[in-house]
């Protein structure tokens, strides 16, 4: 993964490389890892969406502002293939 950008904006819509986020939230020392505790439960959460990373909620509900704890709902419902 060395290397590897996380973000192709080279085609029309931006994607993530969640295989390889998922991975550095496992290292000790990542980039990802020395974001700040807010940030890092945001792409854990993100990552295990799309399977790249098993979580547990509790810290979510920690962190999480209202807004925040919305926002993941909606993506949880999108996910499950739910209407918004």
């Amino acid at each position: 993964m060395a290397g590897r950008s996380l973000i192709d904006g080279t085609g029309r819509h931006p994607s993530v490389a969640w295989d390889a986020v998922g991975y550095l939230l496992t290292l000790t020392g990542s980039p990802v890892t020395r974001s700040s505790r807010s940030e890092a439960r945001v792409l854990e959460f993100a990552a295990s969406l799309v399977g790249q990373c098993p979580v547990q909620l509790r810290p979510f509900l920690q962190v999480f502002d209202d807004a925040e704890f919305t926002a993941a709902l909606r993506a949880m419902r999108e996910v499950r293939g739910e209407a918004g």
